[in-house]
């Protein structure tokens, strides 16, 4: 059975963005390939030919149905695993839930990403729109104050209207917010 230690291809990629004090330690990279017994604990193991058949066998029926994929990449925080998912087709780009793993995927060559979360705060308005300036970035919101907020930043703004969540109202569904 082949076996990859994921961290090796760049997974996870959060603790550059963990502060410096909350390490317990940095991980050990090792190349794709490495025997399990010689790898360093924690360690992201998979087996790699079960995630390749998988991830076929999802896109697949996708493709199958006429409609695109867009996998949430916070399921596995793995670039690597992510490029697998994008290279198998029929995706409209990748989900994520936080602001932080927008900035970790796009720096690993991802141009299109959803957060699946709102971002309310000045902070976190200001890093998304220095993302929407680099990719194509689509924002989770549930308020009207929160589109208007984010119309700056230039990004698509999307709504869950209907989804029993707060309601900013149907002309200002998922529409494109231009800064």
């Amino acid at each position: 059975m082949a076996y990859a230690n994921l961290w090796a291809a760049g997974c996870p990629p959060f603790f550059d963005t963990i502060p410096l004090e909350r390490h317990m330690e940095r991980p050990v990279f090792k190349p794709i390939g490495t025997p399990s017994e010689d790898l360093d604990t924690p360690a992201l193991v998979v087996d790699l030919g079960a995630v390749e058949a998988n991830i076929a066998t999802v896109h697949r029926r996708v493709q199958d149905s006429g409609t695109k994929l867009r996998p949430r990449l916070d399921a596995h925080l793995c670039p690597a695993i992510g490029h697998m998912q994008i290279r198998a087709g029929g995706t409209s780009g990748v989900a994520v839930a936080t602001v932080g793993q927008a900035e970790v995927f796009s720096q690993h060559g991802f141009g299109d990403i959803l957060i699946a979360n709102v971002a309310v705060t000045p902070s976190k308005i200001a890093r998304v729109a220095s993302l929407a300036r680099r990719l194509t970035l689509t924002v989770g919101t549930d308020s009207a104050r929160n589109i208007d907020d984010l119309s700056g930043a230039a990004v698509r703004v999307s709504s869950p209207v209907g989804r029993g969540r707060c309601d900013p109202g149907p002309r200002r569904f998922h529409r494109r917010v231009a800064g």
